[in-house]
């Protein structure tokens, strides 16, 4: 094998290579996407359930009963 084929194998290998990892790095930025986003789910839950407590204890409250302490 000649040096020019010898260099045109590397480039060869070198473009595959360069593909793959472009794919990987596609994929990994999807699932920090999706990672993304499910913690913007839990954290908007998360407020929601918050207001849901407030909620439950004022009515509470209002019944003469004392609500739970909330960690």
């Amino acid at each position: 094998m000649g040096i020019k084929e010898r260099i045109a194998g590397e480039i060869m290998l070198y473009r595959e290579n360069n593909a793959r990892l472009k794919i990987e790095i596609s994929e990994l930025e999807a699932k920090v996407d999706t990672k993304k986003q499910e913690f913007l789910n839990v954290e908007s839950d998360m407020e929601e359930s918050d207001s849901i407590f407030e909620i439950l204890a004022d009515r509470q409250r209002r019944m003469g009963i004392e609500p739970p302490e909330r960690d």
